[in-house]
C-alpha cells in the first residue's frame, strides 16, 4: 500500500461540462495510481494549458474523439486510442 495514512474519499462531480469520477484512488494499490474517468460535453475544454510536476497523466478515450496539445504537438485521438 501507498504510504498515505487517511485513504482518498471517493467523488463523483460535475463542473460545469467537465465530470469526474475517481474509480480508483492512489492509496488503494501499491502501484500509488489513481484512475480518474472524466466525461467532457461536445466541444469543451477539459482543462486549461497546464504541466504536471509529481504525476505522469495518460487519457484513454471510451467514446467520440478529444484533441490534445501535449510536448507542443496537437493530436486528435477517436475512441479506444491512448494517449
Amino acid at each position: 500500500m501507498s504510504s498515505q495514512t487517511t485513504p482518498t474519499e471517493k467523488y463523483d462531480v460535475e463542473l460545469g461540462p467537465l465530470g469526474a469520477r475517481l474509480e480508483v484512488s492512489a492509496d488503494e494499490n501499491e502501484a500509488n495510481v489513481a484512475v480518474v474517468e472524466h466525461t467532457l460535453a461536445p466541444h469543451s475544454l477539459a482543462a486549461p494549458l497546464h504541466r504536471h510536476s509529481r504525476e505522469d497523466e495518460i487519457s484513454h478515450v471510451l467514446e467520440g474523439e478529444m484533441t490534445v496539445l501535449a510536448d507542443g504537438e496537437t493530436s486528435t485521438v477517436s475512441a479506444g486510442s491512448t494517449r
